[in-house]
């Protein structure tokens, strides 16, 4: 019976912990504006590895913009149109891609998770299921209140503008791998409108 008691504790802290972070977040994030979607970039690793800083870059045809760089327990905020998109990441001369397909009013969260030797891969987060990067799992309460809104910083910024024929060679190689994914791969790194979150 005292085995019951500890685990209905142990459940019930989880939840309050799991709600407070959920409020803690609502009031440090913006809310989505109605005309557009929110996309959070959650970089929760902090150490000696989560110090690496990672580009993240939205890519358009030719047209690549930086929109931040992050460092270690950062979360950067994106609002985009609803659609389609493709966001990369870049730490070194190694990108990842992500595709997204989001809804104007609502927010989305993707994990910047470090792979050793391979950069930084970008996760999407999905509200419940198999994978390990979804609302329901134990650590997305952390990663998302652990986290500070990245702010832009001009030497961050400028190091990754003044890197353009490394990041060019780390897209081309990033766009042939992803290129030869499946479709199954690829739906793994796609966001999708029933990601959403609150």
């Amino acid at each position: 019976m005292k085995y019951l008691v500890n685990v209905a504790l142990v459940l019930l802290a989880l939840l309050a912990s799991s709600g407070a972070a959920s409020a803690q977040d609502a009031q440090s994030l913006p809310p989505p504006p109605a005309d557009k979607a929110q996309i959070v970039f959650l970089k929760p690793m902090g150490g000696p590895w989560g110090s690496f800083s990672a580009g993240i870059f939205s890519l358009n045809g030719a047209d690549r913009e930086l929109l931040g760089v992050m460092g270690g327990n950062s979360k950067l905020v994106v609002e985009v149109s609803p659609g389609q998109h493709r966001f990369m990441s870049e730490m070194y001369a190694v990108a990842h891609m992500l595709d997204a397909n989001v809804e104007a009013g609502k927010r989305y969260y993707v994990v910047v998770r470090f792979i050793y030797g391979n950069g930084f891969q970008l996760r999407p987060v999905r509200r419940t299921g198999p994978s390990d990067f979804n609302a329901t799992v134990p650590d997305f309460p952390h990663w998302v209140s652990d986290t500070k809104i990245s702010e832009p910083k001009a030497s961050e910024m400028n190091s990754f503008a003044s890197k353009k024929r490394r990041i060019d060679k780390a897209q081309a190689r990033a766009q042939q791998v992803w290129d030869g994914k499946s479709a199954e791969q690829r739906a793994e790194l796609t966001l999708t409108p029933d990601d959403s979150l609150p």
